[in-house]
């Protein structure tokens, strides 16, 4: 069984990576593929948290993890990349 904040979580991040896209759409979208990439693995482990209470909970809870994990990495990746290769100046 799911609970009502995991559904919660899900509806905000797609409303969230909407504005992203079109935010991103607007502007050098290619400075942001990282971070885009990590906020899908976000909206991916969320999906996997909803999906673990319906259907094989253990391998969806690893799976939830992974792509948490996965999210943080790659975020740490794009923050690294901007701070200290100075991609912020559009370079």
């Amino acid at each position: 069984m799911f609970e009502i904040n995991e559904l919660l979580n899900i509806i905000i991040d797609i409303v969230s990576f909407s504005f992203l896209l079109i935010a991103g759409s607007k502007v050098n979208f290619q400075r942001f593929k990282l971070i885009i990439l990590a906020v899908i693995f976000v909206v991916l482990s969320h999906t996997a948290t909803v999906v673990e209470g319906f259907l094989l909970p253990n391998f969806f809870n690893v799976l939830e993890h992974l792509f948490l994990l996965s999210a943080m990495i790659t975020l740490l990746f794009a923050v690294s990349r901007i701070a200290f290769k100075g991609e912020s100046s559009g370079a």
